[in-house]
C-alpha cells in the first residue's frame, strides 16, 4: 500500500483516502468480498472443531491427509468461474471439507477390506477402527453445522462442481499442470471414486 500512495498517488492523497475510493469502486462494481479464502475457512473450522470438541480427534496421518485434500480441493476451485463468481468461500470451504472427509472415510474402509482372515483371530468386518470411527464422526458434525451455519444449496452446487471439476481434471489432463506437481497422491482415478457416490464415479 505504502508503494500506491508513493508512486501512483505521487503522495499527494492520503492512504485512507484511496482505501475509501478504492471500497466505493468495488462496491459500484458490486464485487463480493470474502474475508477468508476456502482454503483458510475450511483449515479454521476443521481446527476449531477438534479444538473445541474433545470427543474429535484424528489421527496426525489423518489429519495431514485431509488437510492436504482440503488444499488440493480449494486449487481446483480457484480456477472454476462459476464457483468464484457465484459461490461464497466459506461454502466452497464446507464442501471441501465433507468431500476431504468422506475421501478418508472410503480410504480406510478399502483397507479395511483388504485385510485377511486370520486362522487364529475371529475379525469382526462389521467393526469400525477407532480412526474410522472418528472420521464418522467429524462427517456428522460437519453436516450438523452445515444446516446452521452455511447456505446448503450453495453448499450442494460447490460440491458437485468440484467433484465434476475434479473429473474433467483427470480424464483432459490439460492445464493446471502445477496441480499434478503440488498432489500427485490425488490425481487418479481410483482416488477420485473415493470421494464420488456411486452416480457420480460414473461422470
Amino acid at each position: 500500500m505504502s508503494q500506491i500512495v508513493a508512486d501512483a498517488g505521487h503522495n499527494k492523497f492520503p492512504k485512507q483516502l484511496l482505501l475509501n475510493k478504492e471500497m466505493e469502486i468495488l462496491d459500484a462494481l458490486e464485487f463480493r468480498f470474502d474475508h477468508r479464502s476456502a482454503y483458510e475457512e475450511a483449515t479454521y473450522r476443521v481446527k476449531a472443531a477438534i479444538f473445541q470438541n474433545e470427543k474429535l480427534k484424528l489421527t496426525q496421518d489423518d489429519m495431514d491427509k485431509l488437510l492436504s485434500f482440503i488444499s488440493f480441493l480449494c486449487h481446483l476451485a480457484v480456477h472454476n468461474m462459476f464457483l468464484s463468481a457465484n459461490i461464497e468461500s466459506k461454502n466452497v470451504a464446507i464442501a471441501s471439507i465433507i468431500l476431504s472427509l468422506r475421501y478418508l472415510r472410503r480410504s480406510h474402509e478399502s483397507f479395511d477390506m483388504a485385510l485377511v482372515w486370520d486362522e487364529d483371530e475371529d475379525i469382526n468386518m462389521g467393526d469400525d477402527s477407532p480412526a474410522l470411527h472418528q472420521i464418522k464422526k467429524m462427517i456428522k458434525y460437519f453436516k450438523g453445522i452445515l444446516v446452521v451455519d452455511y447456505n446448503e444449496v450453495q453448499y450442494k452446487k460447490a460440491k458437485n462442481v468440484l467433484l465434476q471439476e475434479y473429473q474433467e481434471y483427470l480424464s483432459e489432463k490439460t492445464g493446471l499442470k502445477n496441480l499434478f506437481k503440488q498432489f500427485p497422491e490425488f490425481l487418479s482415478q481410483e482416488s477420485y471414486q473415493l470421494t464420488a457416490t456411486s452416480t457420480q464415479m460414473s461422470i
